[in-house]
């Protein structure tokens, strides 16, 4: 209802994706259906819009990892991604760009900023346009998205392909479903041979 009052209202969509993915009549085909619905009306012009990337190529610099989210609390979510963002070694340098609302802050919150200082940032009042060019202006050579179609998320931000290689990975099991996303963290009991040929990332 809400969508037929307002085709553009990105979070009713978010909402309808969120909620297929939970009935259990939901097919692979049905899924990916409701994400080319998604992606046709909010993703597919700022991709083809995306601008060439000017990252340094030299193979031997630490690369720049971004991990975008709204979920930097305690969280099931962040109790998941937490060990592998603080276990890089250092030929990674971690960025977090939290879409997080300040009001939600907690004492999980204030161990990210103590642990990554100036590169736990927190955009929660920016626009995804915005974001992406943060992404770009840091120069990040892997950005992985952690809210999927969740709360606070930044998907268009994906969308317009502000850093060369795009993860989807623990934030959302079922990934986005479109080709901004280059691949998806998905173990077999979720990429099962028929939702496999259904996906569009790289599993």
């Amino acid at each position: 209802e809400a969508i037929r009052r307002n085709p553009d209202l990105i979070s009713a969509h978010d909402n309808l994706v969120f909620l297929t993915d939970a009935q259990p009549e939901t097919t692979a085909e049905s899924a990916q259906a409701e994400r080319t619905s998604w992606w046709e009306r909010f993703g597919r012009s700022l991709y083809e819009h995306r601008r060439p990337h000017t990252n340094d190529p030299d193979p031997d610099r630490p690369l720049r990892v971004g991990y975008l989210g709204g979920d930097y609390r305690f969280h099931s979510a962040a109790i998941t991604f937490a060990p592998v963002i603080r276990g890089h070694s250092a030929q990674i340098q971690p960025y977090v760009y939290s879409t997080m609302p300040i009001e939600l802050y907690d004492y999980v919150t204030q161990q990210w900023m103590d642990y990554l200082g100036p590169a736990f940032v927190g955009v929660s009042r920016y626009s995804p346009a915005a974001v992406a060019q943060m992404v770009r202006d840091d120069r990040i050579d892997i950005l992985v998205d952690l809210s999927g179609y969740t709360a606070n998320n930044r998907l268009q931000t994906f969308c317009a392909k502000p850093a060369p290689i795009q993860i989807s990975a623990w934030g959302y099991a079922t990934g986005v479903g479109w080709p901004a996303m280059d691949v998806l963290f998905a173990d077999p009991v979720v990429a099962t041979p028929t939702a496999r040929a259904e996906m569009v990332e790289r599993v």
